[in-house]
């Protein structure tokens, strides 16, 4: 929308083919169509406020814009858009040229693309080191306040997707320590780019277990799978004690 502030513009600009570039490089999968992003603006009725929203459809992201015309550069609206954006694009891959399996399983595709979306965040420098550290130290305790000693699946199945979202991304970051500890190099987009590679032999379709078994493969120590396991699929009593060792082990 030629209407647009010029600063979100400008950024997305050479941010969003910058973004697809990454995840095409870090999966190892490009997309089978060129995707499109629609964005739109319209004056807010209040100039003081600003409001952001969109959606997807198979290779469309949507977002629009109502701010002042003259609003001025805003570096927390920027990172809620990108954010957006970034979880968005992260599901054309986890989600659609890749497809979950399994009831109540949203935490990997959900959570995945939250934790694809903080790290992308700080390869476009809206976020430092330390801030995508705060965020995912957010979205545990997050996960952990709202779980109390329920599953994670049982979470879902309550459709708290809260929780599913926080959860998700919290045992992401758990599984690249987990990884990282094997092998330095390594990192989450590493071990998705394993997982999608497994998972294209079988009609591109991925789930609980085929995860789980990737991390056993790639040797990440057992209590850390066990864990994640538990985490999952059982209540587990003393939940953040729990929680907070296996993240100190990994």
């Amino acid at each position: 929308d030629p209407a647009l502030p010029a600063w979100i513009s400008r950024k997305l600009h050479d941010g969003i083919p910058r973004l697809f570039s990454d995840y095409t490089r870090l999966t190892g999968f490009a997309l089978g169509n060129r995707p499109s992003v629609l964005l739109s603006f319209r004056i807010a009725a209040d100039p003081r406020s600003t409001v952001w929203k969109g959606g997807t459809l198979p290779g469309i992201i949507q977002m629009h814009v109502e701010a002042a015309v003259d609003a001025p550069e805003d570096l927390a609206l920027m990172r809620r858009f990108y954010k957006f954006l970034c979880h968005e694009a992260a599901h054309l891959w986890n989600a659609q040229l890749f497809r979950s399996d399994g009831r109540n399983q949203s935490w990997m595709h959900e959570g995945g693309a939250d934790a694809f979306a903080w790290r992308a965040m700080r390869r476009a420098g809206l976020i430092d080191e330390t801030e995508l550290e705060d965020r995912q130290a957010e979205d545990l305790n997050e996960c952990l306040a709202r779980l109390g000693e329920d599953s994670l699946q049982t979470a879902e199945e309550r459709k708290d997707f809260r929780a599913v979202y926080s959860c998700g991304t919290a045992l992401a970051w758990l599984t690249e320590a987990g990884t990282r500890r094997v092998d330095p190099s390594s990192d989450l987009h590493t071990f998705w780019a394993a997982l999608f590679r497994a998972a294209e032999p079988k009609g591109r379709r991925y789930d609980e277990t085929a995860y789980l078994a990737l991390l056993r493969e790639r040797k990440v120590a057992p209590a850390t799978v066990s864990f994640i396991d538990d985490f999952i699929n059982r209540k587990m009593p003393g939940r953040v004690e729990r929680t907070l060792f296996a993240f100190q082990d990994a």
